[in-house]
């Protein structure tokens, strides 16, 4: 395969791994606490038989914008938006895991749960309990949550040295084997939640951009083929 091609082929592989993101970034534009993701890429210099070098893009990995999204107020008293960066910490099957989406709710027994059903753990690393007769449920900026005037514990906090380390599950959940460290810095506003930071309009031409790399290395492909299947036809029709 000569060098024109495989560097198309490479810009073509790149630029599709590249719309994948940028489309999950779309899907995820009304998802609470969602935090967008860019494709980050460098070149890769090879060289011919003849010497000359030749630059590959190769993806080095993807990158997490961590900018705040918007503080949006709701009905609910479990709701709750971070104002800094902490991370809530939840009880799945599979150990600890981290999340800002604060659309919390009440399970059937009574737990304070995250989007994904899993319990909200306290600072002691146990879930909070609410009875079903309790009327009043307050949060407060430090993260202390009452129900009906008695104190029930204090959402558990957590931020890290690198968040760029922290591993994606679903649309807003997090793992990592990184320690977490308390987060003293972090407020809890009740009856509010954090909105995605995907930026629409952005997101859209980044999309349409890739779009119009990925039919250009697609041309560049089509002739090349068209280019050496004449070459072969010539070749074939060659008289002896």
């Amino acid at each position: 395969m000569e060098t024109p091609l495989i560097v198309a082929l490479s810009r073509q592989i790149s630029v599709l791994d590249q719309m994948d993101v940028i489309a999950n970034n779309i899907a995820n534009m009304s998802t609470g606490a969602y935090k967008a993701e860019r494709v980050m890429f460098k070149d890769y210099v090879a060289r011919t038989q003849s010497g000359e070098p030749v630059v590959f893009p190769q993806q080095s990995g993807i990158h997490r914008i961590y900018n705040p999204g918007p503080i949006e107020r709701t009905s609910n008293p479990l709701d709750v938006a971070l104002r800094g960066d902490g991370y809530l910490v939840v009880q799945s099957p599979n150990g600890p895991r981290y999340t800002r989406n604060g659309h919390l709710s009440l399970d059937a027994q009574g737990q304070i749960v995250g989007p994904q059903g899993y319990p909200v753990l306290d600072s002691g690393d146990r879930p909070f309990v609410i009875d079903t007769e309790v009327k009043n449920i307050s949060i407060g900026k430090d993260g202390s949550v009452s129900a009906d005037d008695r104190q029930l514990g204090k959402l558990k906090m957590v931020t890290f040295d690198n968040p760029q380390a922290l591993k994606r599950q679903g649309a807003t959940l997090f793992k990592t084997d990184a320690p977490a460290k308390p987060s003293t810095e972090t407020e809890v506003l009740q009856g509010h939640v954090e909105g995605s930071n995907i930026e629409p309009i952005l997101e859209v031409t980044r999309f349409m951009n890739a779009s119009g790399f990925y039919q250009s290395s697609k041309k560049i492909i089509d002739e090349e083929h068209d280019r050496q299947r004449r070459a072969i036809q010539q070749l074939g029709s060659t008289p002896e």
